[in-house]
């Protein structure tokens, strides 16, 4: 018998792709801190901060034993706080 997929959760591979990039708000956190210092738009006081945050994001997860995902969101969040520190909140859209 054939098997039918059932929506996107059905697709082989999928998974590991929904996966991959969850990585995404992590990788991008360093970037922006590397950025920032880089620049001079971040001093080292303001990128401690950010990094005990984020470091504190991600020892509350793996201490509640939630899983990954639950860590996602608030990386995420803390990326935009960086994006909106380091261009000023003027961010052109085009």
């Amino acid at each position: 018998m054939a098997r039918v997929c059932n929506g996107l959760n059905d697709v082989p591979g999928n998974k590991k792709l929904r996966e991959a990039g969850m990585i995404i708000p992590y990788i991008l956190f360093w970037l922006l801190v590397g950025y920032g210092i880089v620049t001079g738009e971040l001093y080292l006081g303001e990128a401690a901060a950010f990094v005990i945050v984020w470091c504190v994001i991600l020892a509350a997860v793996l201490g509640l034993g939630v899983g990954f995902l639950w860590s996602v969101a608030p990386a995420a969040i803390l990326d935009i706080v960086l994006v909106l520190k380091l261009f000023g909140g003027d961010i052109n859209i085009r």
